[in-house]
């Protein structure tokens, strides 16, 4: 199912459609963009939006009796409406949603945190302005402090559920819940980890509508350092495996998996490293190692290109691991976080975020899932400015630049296909 975002419709899927169609097997997977809810319909709410695209899944499936997995790809609001709508479906007592096993759920440059006009979390516009010469700072406190309201006159209940204000002293506002289990509400943080894998694409660079760390699901501490010759396209990924939860990963796969160097040679100049607490520091001229023996930490991609994933699909199937922890090294267990602790920030509040805290609630609450993250920047693009559109491709003409995200999602779809164990394989 591909759910598309704010103001959006169907029709932005066009471009990933079509790479789904050329390079997945049309006998096993049938992607559906969504028509629950375009153009200003999106501005009703999240919950409005999210049950008519619970009632949409309902009604495709009961009129295929040949499905048997869902899985679910949500590009900017697209990606919280999917997230409702599978907690309003879930089933505790078989695990289902709308009767169907759960695959794969992937977003793209997904505020999974909410947004917000003033604090660290604050919307990249308005950052953005904060930086500009001479009345940068007071052009953009101002514009800060009107986006809440004005985001509730041009958007709607939506823009109040975005910007976390719709909370009442008896309830927390419904990004938060839908971190939770609210069993009268819906079952929102099961569903989501009911699903064999799930994958966050995150825009490094030049996103003004969705940060990177919110969109990736990483504290800043966790954010890669990434420089090097403008490119357009995926730059960084985890291993193919990272978002399964650890019970689902190829037996061979091991998180001690030594690192050999990246799986292609770096472009000239360029460089990735990580923040406090990881180890790995890839260099130009790092010795190329093969896919068989990918690092468990993130992999650096070339000239703004994925590496070949699908192509060697079967290859990477038995051999890719992955070290999925918090900043403070915590372990995994089939999807659950085995230790409550704080990540390791100053004072535990890192993130510094507004909304009494509620942004960083929903970090801890999603972090105790394995997510395998993606990142693309498109510095090399003629209009990086719209590189949140961009990622999807959400206008063929206007966001060409995003073509080889597109085909890069559609070989993710059919690798991860490749590596559901034989109890989940379609």
């Amino acid at each position: 199912m591909l759910v598309n975002g704010l103001a959006g419709s169907s029709a932005n899927w066009d471009t990933v459609l079509e790479r789904l169609k050329e390079l997945t097997d049309p006998r096993a997977v049938l992607p559906v963009p969504s028509e629950a809810s375009a153009g200003r319909q999106t501005f009703q709410g999240l919950d409005t939006c999210g049950q008519r695209l619970a009632v949409e899944i309902e009604r495709i499936v009961s009129q295929q009796a040949s499905f048997k997995y869902l899985s679910c790809i949500g590009h900017s609001m697209g990606g919280l409406l999917a997230r409702y709508a599978v907690g309003k479906l879930y089933s505790t007592t078989d695990n289902t949603i709308a009767g169907l096993q759960p695959a794969h759920f992937v977003t793209m440059a997904t505020p999974h945190l909410g947004v917000a006009g003033q604090g660290e979390h604050k919307v990249p516009f308005i950052k953005w302005l904060d930086d500009m010469p001479i009345a940068g700072g007071p052009v953009g406190g101002l514009v800060g402090s009107l986006a809440g309201t004005y985001a509730n006159v041009f958007m709607g209940r939506t823009g109040r559920h975005l910007f976390l204000q719709d909370g009442t002293p008896e309830a927390d506002p419904l990004l938060v819940r839908m971190a939770e289990d609210h069993p009268e509400e819906g079952h929102f943080l099961s569903a989501l980890r009911s699903f064999a894998s799930r994958t966050c694409y995150a825009n490094a660079s030049g996103d003004h509508l969705v940060g990177w760390a919110a969109s990736s699901l990483r504290w800043p501490s966790q954010l890669p350092l990434i420089s090097g010759p403008p490119g357009c396209g995926v730059v960084l990924q985890d291993p193919l495996d990272a978002g399964f939860h650890p019970h689902l990963r190829s037996s061979s796969s091991s998180p001690s998996t030594p690192q050999t160097g990246p799986p292609e040679a770096l472009p000239a100049g360029a460089s990735v490293q990580y923040a406090r607490g990881s180890s790995l520091r890839s260099q130009p001229g790092s010795p190329p190692a093969s896919l068989s023996t990918a690092s468990p930490r993130s992999i650096p991609c070339t000239d703004g290109r994925s590496a070949a994933t699908a192509s060697a699909a079967s290859e990477v199937g038995q051999t890719w691991s992955s070290d999925v922890t918090g900043p403070s090294g915590s372990d995994w267990d089939a999807g659950r976080h085995n230790s409550a602790a704080m990540p390791d920030d100053p004072a535990g509040a890192q993130l510094a975020m507004a909304d009494s805290g509620h942004a960083a609630h929903i970090m801890r609450q999603l972090q105790q899932l394995p997510w395998r993250r993606i990142d693309a920047e498109f510095r090399g693009s003629r209009t990086p400015f719209f590189a949140h559109n961009h990622l999807q491709v959400t206008r063929r003409r206007m966001n060409v630049d995003g073509a080889a995200v597109a085909e890069h999602v559609a070989k993710q779809v059919a690798a991860m296909e490749a590596l559901l164990p034989p109890t989940c394989s379609r």
